[in-house]
């Protein structure tokens, strides 16, 4: 049996990508998805929000940084990641990162009316 570690998204930006060099020269965006789910609210219905911290590597990262924005929707396939790391005050902290091998996203041409979708679509496997 083989082990499976798959995670599928579909959500809007909660801000615009951060996209950096690591020490060894590699573009890495860090991107902020909302994602929402319906529960049940006494005789009604609300939205509670989920947040995922998103990572793109290399050529994926720069065309994300330079086509996506805050509130744009985006589908993402990747890998869960975890991690941890000490703060500025010594506490350590735990993360949960999922490094994306896929991202779709839908953006309106600039050319076009903001109703008319250009659907495009970037896949890169991690560096690692």
């Amino acid at each position: 049996m083989h082990d499976v570690n798959k995670v599928m998204l579909v959500g809007r930006l909660g801000k615009d990508p951060q996209v950096r060099r690591t020490a060894s020269g590699k573009t890495v965006a860090n991107v902020s998805l909302a994602t929402g789910r319906r529960v049940k609210k006494g005789e009604g219905w609300d939205t509670h929000t989920e947040w995922h911290r998103i990572v793109v590597w290399e050529k994926q990262a720069e065309i994300v940084a330079d086509r996506l924005r805050k509130g744009d929707p985006v589908a993402v396939v990747g890998e869960l990641r975890y991690g941890e790391y000490t703060d500025k005050t010594g506490q350590k902290r735990h993360t949960s990162d999922v490094v994306a091998q896929s991202v779709s996203y839908f953006t309106a041409r600039r050319d076009q009316p903001a109703s008319i979708p250009e659907r495009a679509q970037v896949e890169e496997q991690p560096p690692f």
